[in-house]
């Protein structure tokens, strides 16, 4: 039943931002990206965590997101190399004003999303829990005129790659 509400919500909203149609469904965001009929949305297993934050280290700047219930919080950073400790796996380093600490072990699963976001080509790593709830997303980085880089782009394509095989 739920799976029909969401497809028959989405098929009369396409352009709604997941975060949106999560929060006016009353579903998780992950429920919502698994319902859109879009080749340009793939999940794989938390599992590639690892190899997925690795690859993403080596981007340049990009745009970090973490949602809660109040707030949308954005960072244009580049991503540390991590390290693993204590359970988490740590972000720090002294080129990046990005750190922090990411409970690995509850990520379920990381989606790799390519789909229009407010009218412009868009293409993001998303990271979500057992529980459904995104952890945090990263998007790849635009050039002065909005532009997603091309660099980035071959990369993450790359890396999707990777995950499927």
């Amino acid at each position: 039943m739920q799976t029909e509400k969401i497809t028959d919500y989405l098929s009369k909203n396409k352009n709604m931002p997941t975060l949106f149609a999560a929060r006016e469904l009353g579903v998780s965001e992950r429920d919502i990206l698994r319902n859109i009929d879009d080749d340009g949305i793939i999940e794989v297993g938390g599992s590639f965590f690892d190899t997925v934050m690795k690859e993403a280290a080596g981007w340049g700047a990009v745009t970090i997101i973490v949602t809660n219930d109040s707030a949308i919080i954005e960072m244009k950073a580049s991503i540390p190399v991590g390290q693993y400790a204590r359970g988490f796996f740590n972000l720090h380093s002294e080129e990046s004003p990005l750190g922090g600490h990411i409970s690995f072990e509850e990520i379920d699963s990381i989606f790799f999303v390519s789909r229009p976001f407010m009218g412009k080509e868009s293409h993001s790593v998303q990271f979500f829990d057992k529980n459904g709830k995104c952890a945090f997303k990263i998007y790849l980085g635009r050039d002065a005129c909005g532009k997603v880089l091309e660099c980035q782009k071959a990369e993450f394509g790359k890396l999707k790659k990777r995950c499927l095989a």
